[in-house]
């Protein structure tokens, strides 16, 4: 199909597949020949922006976005995303007026969702436009319960107004409250990514050196590569305290990674899968806890051949799975190998 000229649409196919495969460069080839085929093809500029936005390139998403959003300039979705790619490229100005259409198309679709109106709280705070700032928090407001990241984000869009507006003392109080909800569950990279950002900019004298222990905290748990780590260290950087911070959490994530590697190298695979479990669980970090879920399930299906014991395995496996993202496919066989152990206890 690929060798036939210009068929647009079995290459879009291609690229899809090439993309869910984590093969962003291939699929992103085979885009630029559909847009070149087809340049009204406005999903082929959608998923390009999305291999892109992976990849941390956030300007590129932005440049291709745009041409989308000139095509079909109504589709609230496509003007959410050239509205948030504007804002992580550190253009918030060049954001508003994308994210506003999106916020007055969608409001009155059932698919429209609290986020685009968050990002547009925060496009309007960093780009001084603090008009309609209190509306738009009532607004988020009545529709917590929707919002990814919960009582965290909600609490980062009050820090954020009140930072606009020169409240300084009450964004640090704001900011304390979220801070109770890094760890939890319903905590997604991208909201703690918000709070990180909105911590970094309270200035001293305000709650500015807490700042670094909660970059901690948010870094141990998604630092899980350096596209993370690029990102966290991008939104921490008005903050050298808080991007030192946030290094060093890095560093110790690898630091451990490697101690559990060398231990399993050398035999010792029950000391490495309890570290790896205890970090995890003390981190929620979730590359430790595949690594972690990958070891326990080794030890418990030797033991299952051997005839012995492997509750504590089970048990430890149980603990991990409960809050790993189960959306994701390495995850999902975790999942599958542990039901066929039990089954077979059964």
């Amino acid at each position: 199909m690929l060798a036939r000229d210009e068929l647009p649409w079995a290459k879009m196919g291609v690229a899809r597949i090439l993309s869910e495969q984590g093969d962003g460069g291939g699929a992103n080839a085979l885009l630029d020949q559909v847009i070149a085929e087809a340049p009204r093809y406005t999903e082929a500029y959608d998923l390009l922006a999305q291999n892109l936005t992976d990849d941390g390139n956030y300007p590129d998403a932005a440049g291709a976005l745009e041409k989308a959003v000139a095509i079909s300039p109504r589709n609230f979705n496509r003007l959410h995303h050239y509205g948030t790619a504007l804002l992580r490229s550190g253009e918030a100005t060049r954001a508003v007026e994308p994210l506003q259409r999106a916020v007055d198309i969608g409001r009155g679709n059932s698919f429209f969702g609290p986020e685009a109106m968050v990002d547009l709280l925060q496009a309007r705070c960093e780009s001084g436009q603090t008009q309609q700032l209190d509306r738009l928090q009532h607004d988020i407001a009545a529709r917590q319960g929707e919002l990814p990241g919960g009582p965290l984000t909600m609490a980062v869009c009050r820090a954020l107004t009140a930072l606009a507006q020169q409240r300084p003392q009450q964004a640090q109080i704001h900011l304390a409250e979220g801070a109770e909800w890094i760890a939890a569950p319903e905590t997604d990279f991208g909201s703690a990514l918000r709070f990180l950002s909105a911590a970094a900019k309270l200035p001293e004298g305000h709650g500015a050196e807490r700042a670094p222990d909660w970059a901690r905290s948010i870094a141990l748990r998604f630092a899980d590569g350096r596209h993370e780590l690029g990102t966290l260290l991008e939104v921490a950087a008005p903050r050298p305290a808080c991007a030192d911070a946030v290094s060093a959490a890095y560093a110790e994530l690898q630091d451990k990674s490697r101690a559990a590697l060398e231990q399993a190298n050398q035999g010792k695979l029950e000391a490495a899968a309890a570290m790896l479990h205890g970090e995890a669980m003390r981190t929620l970090n979730c590359r430790l806890g595949m690594y972690g879920c990958a070891m326990l399930l080794r030890i418990a299906e030797n033991r299952q051949e051997a005839g012995q014991d492997f509750a504590g395995e089970m048990q430890s496996l149980r603990e991990l799975l409960h809050w790993l993202p189960h959306d994701n496919e390495r995850v999902r066989g975790f999942v599958k190998r542990r039901q066929a152990l039990i089954r077979h206890e059964d």
